[in-house]
């Protein structure tokens, strides 16, 4: 049973730790803790007596209720980093006397971004893979392109830190509005 005990006390610290802190370490660090001791509870069960079967149960139920709830704050955590990255873009960044802006948050309305391939095809990717900033420095741009099903848009290359093409911005030449 010391050991058990051990285990619930390491669980309890991490808790409250990441409780403290709130950071998405401190609570994987709970979430491992907890499944340890969740683990030494139900191995302990097969040798428990009767009379120490329902309270051991208890316990490993316990551990794996808050290993949930740290998994649910990691999940908030990551969310909230995402959201933070997805801006309201579509009104900030605007043609000016038909020219792109000269920096850009290259992530489109659902958190993504687009690159040009060697080949010069775009390729979508997930907003995740920029690690060093999602703000681009503009290279050049092309005034007459299309995007999809619209025409009369220019397309901006932008730098971004960590990437080794280009990203891609379209903006439509009627309205200056960005439309991806």
């Amino acid at each position: 049973m010391n050991d058990l005990a051990k285990k619930s006390s390491a669980a309890a610290r991490a808790t409250a730790k990441a409780a403290r802190t709130g950071l998405q370490g401190d609570h994987q660090a709970a979430v491992t803790a907890h499944n340890e001791a969740r683990i030494a509870f139900w191995t302990a069960l097969s040798d428990a007596t009767p009379a120490d079967r329902t309270r051991i149960r208890s316990k490993a139920e316990e551990h794996s209720r808050k290993m949930t709830e740290h998994e649910q704050a990691i999940k908030a955590i990551l969310s909230a980093h995402y959201a933070n990255k997805k801006e309201a873009w579509s009104t900030r960044d605007v043609l000016a006397r038909g020219r792109p802006p000269v920096t850009v948050n290259v992530l489109d309305q659902h958190g993504n971004f687009t690159i040009e391939t060697e080949s010069g095809d775009s390729l979508t990717r997930v907003g995740d893979r920029l690690k060093l900033g999602t703000t681009g420095a503009l290279i050049d741009f092309n005034g007459d392109s299309f995007y999809q099903n619209y025409d009369n848009v220019t397309e901006a290359r932008y730098k971004v830190k960590g990437l080794a093409r280009p990203a891609l911005v379209w903006f439509d030449n009627r309205t200056g509005k960005r439309i991806a």
